[in-house]
């Protein structure tokens, strides 16, 4: 992370901090604290006389510390006051901005808007303040970075320690704590009116279904404006009624269900078919009113079927009834048809309701694990073709109902460090509802070869809150657990155990599915520095294919060229693998064939006949096309299990063995063809 040279005299000081620093370590080393205090003081004593002693002598410069915590505070001002100073021009400048488009779009149609000079110059304009947005939240990360390295530093050389007590209140200072997101949420209506973005319709019906696909990435705290910066480009900041119009977020509690024997956690991390999540979820802060029933359904795509998420809403005070099994279905039913809703939707939610009451009876589902977050939802209203939701400030809770608990934790109770878990990333989903699911936008392609965003595997919130809150009660873990950058958030939630196997099972046979950091970090840098030529590069297919001698002799790379950057993205689906196989059946079963004409012909010519000499010139064919099998098999089920973004078919191999099998029968015909008109000119000379 490098300074901005422009704002180099206003970032902290570190060199003058830790000159001090230094300093102090050699006082402390001359004078060191005595090992017993006195127990009582006395008004008659003189105080300090080391260091009078020090003074009178002149052993060395006396610096106190009170130096050092008065700079440290000057320095945490300085950074405050710059903050501001910054950040008043940019909200000022993009309200401008907002006010000019605004005022455009009254004037023009949203068709002449898209092409008109005044809204080229506003975009570049906000393009050009978005980017002082971003150099000052890097500013900050840079500042905090040396606050808690210089403290760091004090504590190890210094035998008072200050940094618990410090970064407590820089942790509370403005520049950190503050929400500027306001900001992009006018940078995002300047966009969306210069895009000129058409608004769907609003499903009003009590039942909601999603049927999409949706893969998930982690975005790293100082990227997340990078990344909202990206997306509000093509998508805009999806404001809803309820949320403050100065941030872009909202606060998202989800209470998820499961039984003692953990059966929707295991059947949701095996990707069983069929296997549910049930969740109770609701928006804003403060106490619940309106609760969101969800149930999410796991189907296997290569079933042709897809996953879905179905909801409907209840009132917080019938929460408790569908616990207890007293949900009033009919009395609802009857109230949505006063309501005057359509007897298709009143159908829908009845047979929902009545499904999500069975399972929480039957399966005796209790609150179990409770997710908080704020998310930030990328949408043109109403459209969700394309949706892209952030969140941030990820926490889960141990929910499992105790005194004084309704069916979720009281707010005002203490949590002990073991029931509960800070994700240290945000979550990036992207979700497509569209007719062919590889008709990924290209926007979103370029957001992931930025190296902003890390793809994960199926990640899901659900089953790491209850990997790290319930370790006990789980038998098998997700294979991010091993993530290094995840690993510090786990010890504070006292979860230690989970990796005493970590070399072992499941997480040693999936490690490839780990984001590879320091190639992101690579990706992001170069994208930083050149974010088209970044885009370009990594638009070409990487060139994975292999050659016949490459199949016969690994040492020579029989598993084929990796790619520059590794993805875990690949769609891999059972009938994959069983098509893998079948292939190398395909392929020894033409092996089997030639070598089953080879040795008939040794069987059944005459010894030194040419026959003999055809057996034995295809008999290598038809080990070269056994060998070629069981090589391009096993290469093919490393790419299969490692889903690596790379080509998993082999385009010159196939085109070897057949040449070499053409050569061959060629050359038998040739000489046949050569022997025949040989007989034929011998038996005209004997007619002759």
């Amino acid at each position: 992370m490098n300074m901005e040279p422009e704002w180099a005299d206003h970032y902290v000081h570190y060199k003058a901090l830790k000159k001090i620093l230094k300093k102090l370590v050699k006082t402390h080393l001359a004078n060191p604290l005595p090992t017993i205090l006195p127990g009582s003081l006395s008004l008659s004593v003189p105080k300090d006389i080391s260091k009078h002693w020090e003074n009178e002598f002149g052993s060395q410069e006396v610096v106190s510390q009170e130096v050092f915590f008065m700079l440290l505070e000057s320095e945490i001002k300085a950074v405050q006051d710059f903050t501001d100073k910054i950040m008043s021009l940019v909200k000022e400048r993009v309200s401008e901005l907002d006010q000019h488009i605004g005022i455009l779009a009254g004037l023009l149609s949203t068709d002449q808007i898209a092409g008109s000079a005044k809204a080229k110059k506003i975009k570049s304009q906000v393009d050009e303040f978005a980017q002082v947005y971003l150099k000052l939240e890097r500013y900050v990360n840079l500042n905090f970075m040396a606050f808690s390295k210089i403290l760091k530093k004090h504590d190890k050389l210094l035998p008072n320690p200050a940094k618990p007590f410090y970064m407590a209140r820089l942790l509370n200072q403005k520049w950190i704590r503050g929400d500027y997101s306001g900001v992009l949420v006018k940078m995002s209506r300047i966009h969306s009116t210069i895009r000129a973005d058409v608004s769907g319709k609003q499903d009003t019906a009590g039942k909601q279904d999603f049927v999409r696909s949706t893969t998930k990435y982690w975005v790293k705290s100082e990227d997340v404006s990078r990344v909202k910066y990206m997306l509000l480009q093509h998508l805009p900041v999806f404001m809803q009624p309820t949320m403050d119009p100065g941030s872009d977020s909202q606060l998202l509690n989800s209470v998820y269900l499961d039984n003692a024997s953990m059966e929707l956690y295991n059947g949701r991390l095996d990707k069983s078919p069929g296997a549910i999540a049930l969740r109770l979820r609701w928006y804003g802060t403060g106490l619940p009113k309106t609760v969101y029933v969800e149930r999410k359904t796991h189907r296997d795509a290569w079933t042709g079927m897809m996953s879905v998420k179905e909801r409907f809403k209840v009132n917080e005070d019938d929460v408790q009834s569908l616990f207890e099994g007293t949900f009033d279905i009919k009395a609802r039913v009857e109230s949505m048809r006063k309501e005057g809703k359509s007897e298709t939707d009143i159908s829908n939610w009845e047979t929902l309701a009545t499904e999500c009451c069975q399972a929480i009876k039957w399966k005796q589902l209790v609150p179990t694990m409770r997710t908080q977050y704020m998310r930030t939802a990328f949408q043109i209203p109403f459209d969700a073709s394309v949706r892209v939701s952030l969140d941030t400030n990820l926490t889960m809770f141990y929910e499992k109902i105790n005194e004084g608990d309704i069916w979720y934790r009281a707010p005002n109770k203490p949590v002990p460090p073991s029931e509960i878990t800070r994700f240290p990333h945000a979550i990036l989903e992207v979700k497509l509802t569209l007719s062919d699911e590889s008709l990924t936008p290209q926007w979103v392609r370029e957001l992931l070869n930025s190296g902003l965003v890390v793809p994960v595997h199926k990640f899901s919130k659900f089953i790491h809150g209850c990997a790290v809150l319930m370790s006990e009660d789980v038998q098998y873990m997700p294979y991010w657990i091993d993530d290094p950058s995840i690993r510090q958030s786990i010890v504070d939630s006292q979860a230690e155990r989970l990796f005493k196997d970590s070399d072992k099972g499941a997480n040693k046979l999936y490690s490839q599915l780990l984001p590879d950091w320091e190639t992101y970090d690579a990706m992001k840098k170069a994208f930083l520095e050149d974010p088209q030529g970044v885009n370009r590069q990594l638009e070409e297919e990487p060139d994975s294919s292999i050659t016949l001698l490459e199949c016969l002799f690994p040492c020579f790379g029989a598993f084929g060229k990796t790619s520059k950057y590794r993805f875990a993205t690949q769609k891999v689906e059972p009938k994959l693998a069983l098509a893998s196989e079948r292939v190398a059946i395909h392929w020894l079963h033409y092996s089997v064939t030639i070598a089953s004409i080879s040795f008939g012909l040794l069987a059944f010519a005459k010894q030194g006949s040419r026959f003999s000499d055809y057996a034995l010139l295809i008999l290598p064919v038809a080990f070269l096309f056994a060998a070629y099998s069981v090589h391009i098999h096993f290469w093919r089920s490393r790419r299969i299990n490692s889903r690596i973004r790379e080509r998993w078919d082999d385009p010159r191999g196939p085109v070897i063995l057949t040449v070499l099998l053409v050569a061959a029968l060629s050359v038998m015909f040739c000489a046949e063809l050569y022997m025949f008109f040989k007989d034929q000119s011998e038996s005209s000379l004997v007619s002759v």
